[in-house]
């Protein structure tokens, strides 16, 4: 088995040196020990297994602020070589070792025996009781930082993430159950010793025991096979269960992002709700508003027809009169009792108009006496009326004219203050201005 051995640039390899040691005296020779900050790809491509220590966290951050490194930059440097360390590992899964250096320094004898069942070697320990912590002043300072490193790294979240990564990938401290196989090997040994000493006083036995220490080593050696194998069987199902729950955080990811597009959707779909209400509500106020001006409408229709018909009887009376010898008779006096009165150029000028008004065909005097029936009240002529009047007021002199909107189209015949209808006969007429 070519094993490669990598040490953080955090850790400290004089203190792991008996660690080493072991290991290479064991037939294990390390090819490498080199800091991580990086490890070329190309150099861990063929190796079989890799053993990489690491520096926990709260240990580092004491060790700097012991120095005078404040806590911020220390995690800083810290994460970075967490993350190149999960780099190799998530490359090589199945045949990288992660070890803490502050558990491998608490239980060397657990971590030998952790070594022994990951790559499959038969390793003697020497047990050794971790060292307890004093109460002399310099123990207790080191305790202070301490506590100020945990509470550094609880105030950071991505020092708190990469730490429970690492710890769930390295190898378990303090949860190592020694195998039925290794329980298996050391029984057999001890009969193996007893049997050597049997050996000593009866040298007639020694072939027999020869036979039956060579069933047994073979028994240890497939119960040594059968156990690899389940324990790669396991570490394939523990592989396939850390993919699964990468795959359900991406899910809860993408749920979340989901759930957070349908409240907005919501929102949205309320926002329109309360919209299309505020409309339904202005279309009701239209439709009563209109129902309102319908009822109106029909009344002044009412008033119209009304005010028609008596206009109708009044000049059926007027006809009536003016064509009786009476009205044709008493002529020359209403002749005689008009006053004598000289015309200005100013009434010479309406008279003319009027008399250009009522010869147009634009202005249709039924239509204009019916449309606004306070002409009829006002003792003058429509079309006088129109003249001096209406066509100022936007009134229209008949259907086929739009007085509103020749004003609007041609400013320059309100400018010069002239009737608009006038202004069409006397000069838009030849200019091919539109009057609707």
């Amino acid at each position: 088995m070519t094993l490669t051995l990598i040490i953080s640039k955090l850790c400290q390899p004089s203190q792991l040196e008996g660690l080493i040691s072991f290991i290479a005296g064991k037939g294990c020779t390390p090819t490498e020990a080199s800091p991580v900050n990086p490890h070329p790809a190309d150099k861990i491509a063929g190796v079989s297994h890799l053993i990489l220590f690491y520096r926990n966290v709260f240990s580092y951050l004491t060790e700097q602020m012991s120095q005078g490194v404040p806590p911020t930059e220390s995690l800083e440097i810290w994460c970075h070589e967490a993350e190149c360390i999960l780099d190799i590992y998530r490359r090589n899964r199945r045949g990288t070792s992660l070890i803490s250096q502050e558990e491998a320094l608490h239980g060397p004898e657990e971590c030998k025996l952790l070594l022994q069942d990951r790559l499959g070697r038969a390793i003697c320990t020497a047990k050794s009781a971790p060292k307890a912590l004093s109460s002399s002043p310099e123990n207790l300072k080191h305790l202070s930082y301490s506590m100020l490193a945990a509470a550094a790294v609880t105030r950071h979240s991505e020092a708190q993430s990469l730490l429970a990564e690492l710890e769930a990938c390295s190898l378990p401290f303090k949860k190592l159950a020694e195998p039925e196989v290794n329980a298996t090997y050391h029984a057999v040994s001890e009969q193996l010793r007893e049997k050597e000493e049997q050996l000593n006083e009866a040298q007639s036995g020694k072939e027999a025991l020869k036979r039956q220490l060579t069933k047994v080593e073979a028994a240890h050696t497939d119960s040594l096979s059968a156990a690899t194998k389940e324990i790669d069987v396991l570490a394939a199902k523990l592989l396939d269960v850390q993919e699964e729950t990468e795959k359900l955080i991406l899910a809860r990811q993408e749920r979340d992002s989901v759930a957070s597009e349908n409240s907005q959707l919501v929102d949205q779909l309320l926002s329109a709700q309360e919209e299309l209400e505020q409309r339904f509500s202005s279309y009701a106020k239209l439709g009563h508003e209109k129902d309102a001006m319908e009822t109106r409408l029909a009344e002044f229709s009412g008033q119209v027809r009304s005010l028609e018909q008596k206009l109708e009887l009044k000049r059926k009376k007027l006809e009536v009169i003016q064509a009786s010898a009476s009205w044709k008779a008493a002529a020359p006096l209403r002749l005689l009792t008009r006053p004598f009165k000289k015309k200005t150029n100013e009434e010479r000028s309406t008279q003319q108009q009027v008399a250009l008004v009522r010869a147009s065909d634009l202005f249709d005097a039924d239509w204009y006496l019916v449309s606004y029936p306070d002409v009829a009240s006002s003792g003058i002529s429509p079309e006088e009326h129109f003249v001096r009047y209406g066509g100022f007021e936007n009134r229209l002199p008949g259907p086929a004219f739009n007085t509103s909107v020749y004003f609007s189209r041609y400013p320059d015949v309100s400018e010069a203050g002239m009737n608009p209808l006038v202004h069409y006969l006397k000069f838009g007429a030849e200019e091919q201005r539109e009057i609707n």
